[in-house]
């Protein structure tokens, strides 16, 4: 007995895929998160400033990633995605939706 081709699969989510969201520009990320940023003279990096207070949250433009240098034994980093569950201590469906809105 022959097995029939299956159909494939139809998803009802028309929503963008994870690969456009992280390609959302982490200055625009970090700018709707309210994050202060200021160029380095010696870096590449952003350096993350809360109430004018150097922190140790860096932004990478050339790979749209961020890290976190310190922050109790958990160094945080990663795409868009990341920095906004970082942020807003969300989950990454929260994140999706706020990032979704930047588009």
């Amino acid at each position: 007995m022959a097995l029939e081709p299956t159909k494939p699969i139809q998803s009802s989510y028309s929503g963008p895929t994870l690969d456009q969201l992280k390609s959302i520009s982490i200055f625009t990320v970090a700018t709707a998160l309210g994050l202060d940023l200021q160029k380095r003279s010696d870096t590449s990096a952003f350096p993350v400033f809360i109430d004018g207070i150097e922190t140790s949250l860096f932004i990478y433009p050339e790979t749209n990633s961020f890290h976190r240098f310190s922050q109790k034994g958990i160094r945080p980093s990663g795409s868009v995605i990341d920095l906004v569950m970082h942020i807003k201590e969300c989950d990454i469906r929260a994140a999706i939706s706020f990032l979704t809105e930047l588009l």
